[in-house]
């Protein structure tokens, strides 16, 4: 990238926008760990009712 290109870029902007991926990525995780605990007690509740 040309120093000409590097002054028009918006770092501000930029920084901002990896900081949102971040936290987007976290809240995915926890939603899927949210998922992954509920499925594994129905597992849990589901065998002990059969036993």
């Amino acid at each position: 990238m040309h120093s000409s290109q590097f002054d028009k870029l918006n770092l501000i902007n930029l920084a901002e926008k990896i900081e949102d991926s971040g936290k987007s990525e976290k809240r995915e995780l926890a939603n899927r760990q949210t998922l992954l605990i509920t499925y594994l007690l129905k597992q849990q509740f589901s065998l002990q009712a059969k036993a």
